[in-house]
């Protein structure tokens, strides 16, 4: 299946140019070279932006059925998990891959079907460009104060990363009770220090 916008090979060299590195041909998962780091990097933000919840991975009313016990069990690309529906009165988190009930204390739900806003994990290449050009712009910004910790570079890429979030699309708002991602959330990752002189 083709990958339509940015590749991660893409956005792995986008990084790579943050710290004044050449673009690679390949990306070489799980090594020890600057380009692996770049892609942990990419990947670890991916997970951390995803969480913040984004029209494209955020699935409304979905019915999670227990087992025979009671237990409900996640799907491994789980983020994060809202009652809603005939279940918005319940209070459940995520322990583990299960969900707990906090109202009862115990990962025992009954045998009836559970309603949530379920939010999970996109595949990068399955992301909507928007998407992915935040994670990128977001991703190197770290990696390059963690590399090369330059403020020059640093106020540059902070401005693109703004740019992306402000562009990324947002949720609608569905819910008086529960807002979730409706607007921007600018935030500076890291203030460059002044020379004292």
């Amino acid at each position: 299946m083709a990958t339509l916008g940015l590749t991660k090979l893409g956005a792995v060299n986008r990084i790579l140019y943050a710290v004044n590195e050449r673009p690679v041909s390949a990306l070489q998962t799980g090594g020890s070279a600057i380009e692996s780091d770049a892609e942990r990097f990419l990947d670890d933000t991916n997970l951390v932006l995803q969480s913040y919840v984004w029209p494209e991975n955020t699935r409304f009313f979905e019915t999670l059925t227990p087992d025979g016990s009671g237990i409900v069990t996640l799907a491994s690309d789980t983020l994060h998990v809202w009652p809603s529906g005939a279940s918005e009165y319940r209070t459940l988190t995520i322990s583990g891959d299960r969900l707990f009930d906090q109202n009862s204390g115990s990962f025992n739900l009954g045998l009836t079907a559970i309603t949530v806003d379920r939010i999970y994990l996109v595949a990068f290449a399955d992301a909507s460009q928007k998407l992915k050009e935040l994670i990128t712009t977001t991703a190197a910004c770290y990696f390059q104060q963690k590399i090369k910790g330059s403020a020059t570079m640093d106020a540059m890429l902070q401005q693109e990363r703004a740019l992306a979030e402000m562009l990324a699309d947002r949720n609608q708002p569905r819910f008086a009770r529960r807002p979730i991602n409706l607007q921007p959330i600018i935030f500076s990752l890291r203030q460059p220090q002044q020379n004292q002189g």
